[in-house]
C-alpha cells in the first residue's frame, strides 16, 4: 500500500526542489562542490599529496555544507551561529529573572535581596519586565496572608 508522510504541524513543512533538498540546500551544496574543486585545484597547483588536498578541500567545503543543511530550534545556521557569537561576546548573567517562593520575613528579606541583584545584572532587560519583578509578591507569602486572614 502507498503512504505519504504527512508532518504533524504544516508550518515545520518544507518544500523541496530536487533530489530531496530545499533550495537553500541545494544552493549551499553547490557553492559547497565549487569551494571544494578550486580549493582542491589550486592546492594541487601548490604540490601538495592527493590525500592532503582531499581533507584540506573537504574543510574549506565545510561551512557551506553546515550553512545548508544544520537547523537548531529550526532556526537557520546563520542566525543560531549569531546568538552563540553574541552570547560569547557578552559578559554578565543571562537576561532572565527567576521567581522564588519564601516564608516569613527573612525570606521576604532575602527575596528582596536576591531581586535588587538582579535588577542590577540584568539592565538589558526593558524597564517593564524589572518593575513587575520587583511588585511581584512571591505565591507562598500570599497564599500565607491569605490563609491567616480567613483565620486558617
Amino acid at each position: 500500500m502507498i503512504e505519504v508522510k504527512v508532518p504533524k504541524d504544516l508550518s515545520e513543512y518544507k518544500e523541496k526542489a530536487a533530489l530531496g533538498m530545499t533550495l537553500r540546500q541545494l544552493i549551499c551544496f553547490g557553492a559547497a562542490c565549487c569551494v571544494s574543486a578550486a580549493a582542491y585545484w589550486l592546492l594541487g597547483r601548490a604540490g601538495l599529496g592527493r590525500s592532503l588536498k582531499g581533507y584540506l578541500s573537504m574543510a574549506a567545503s565545510a561551512p557551506w555544507l553546515a550553512i545548508g543543511f544544520i537547523e537548531v530550534n529550526s532556526m537557520p545556521f546563520e542566525r543560531f551561529a549569531a546568538l552563540v557569537l553574541r552570547r560569547l561576546a557578552s559578559s554578565g548573567a543571562r537576561p532572565y529573572i527567576a521567581k522564588l517562593e519564601s516564608s516569613g520575613e527573612e525570606g521576604n528579606e532575602r527575596i528582596q535581596k536576591i531581586n535588587g541583584i538582579q535588577k542590577r545584572r540584568n539592565r538589558a532587560e526593558p524597564e517593564r519586565l524589572r518593575e513587575e519583578a520587583g511588585k511581584a509578591r512571591p505565591a507562598r507569602a500570599q497564599r500565607e496572608s491569605e490563609a491567616s486572614r480567613n483565620g486558617r
